[in-house]
């Protein structure tokens, strides 16, 4: 839940701050939302290669990382306006990229009998970080950068985070909370769990069979 909250709080932050650019206030946010619609578009297909959702979402953090921090340091004023705005726009995207993958992959990685719960806990939680958001953007009357500083810290926080997940991609979810302590750990369902649920199959279709 944390690694959605800061990747949540990250998201809205460089959303809000893109008023602080500098430049034409109508543009930013037209690019802005072009990158959301490339972002949501295209993370649905990474997700799907080799890199599936854990990889996806680790890399595009530390891109977003990296964007938003670089771009803090570039002057926002004369030729090097549009290569910060470019810098910037390269790490929302990759924020958005991530924020879009949470979604999929933290129902993914709950057990079917708590994935309900654990998801409205996580969606809950995030969106109450997200109202420190604005907040965070005050930091710019003690230190310009300092936001920018403190979401590029959130991605990295976040990467980490990730690192310690279980890959989902085509893999069976666990369905119980002792499926879900051994996921990850082993490539293939134990057979403990297979035959389990063969069990309850075969009971089932008996019971509809009377």
């Amino acid at each position: 839940m944390s690694k959605k909250s800061s990747i949540t709080l990250l998201y809205y932050g460089l959303t809000f701050n893109v008023r602080n650019l500098g430049g034409n206030d109508y543009s930013n946010a037209l690019i802005a939302g072009a990158v959301e619609i490339l972002a949501y578009s295209t993370s649905m297909y990474y997700v799907e290669t080799r890199l599936g959702r854990k990889l996806t979402l680790c890399i595009s953090t530390v891109i977003a990382a990296i964007g938003t921090v670089s771009s803090a340091f570039i002057p926002q004023c004369g030729n090097t306006l549009w290569v910060m705005v470019a810098v910037y726009m390269i790490g929302k995207y990759a924020t958005t990229t991530a924020y879009g993958v949470t979604q999929l992959y933290s129902g993914e990685i709950f057990p079917t009998t708590v994935r309900a719960i654990g998801v409205m806990s996580s969606v809950s939680l995030s969106i109450l970080v997200s109202a420190l958001a604005p907040q965070l953007l005050v930091l710019r009357k003690v230190w310009n950068p300092l936001p920018q500083l403190v979401f590029g810290g959130l991605s990295i926080i976040s990467a980490c985070l990730v690192l310690i997940l279980p890959e989902t991609r085509g893999r069976r979810l666990p369905s119980n909370i002792q499926e879900a302590e051994i996921f990850g750990k082993k490539q293939e369902p134990s057979e403990e769990m297979d035959t389990g649920l063969n069990v309850q199959d075969n009971n089932y279709i008996e019971l509809k069979a009377k």
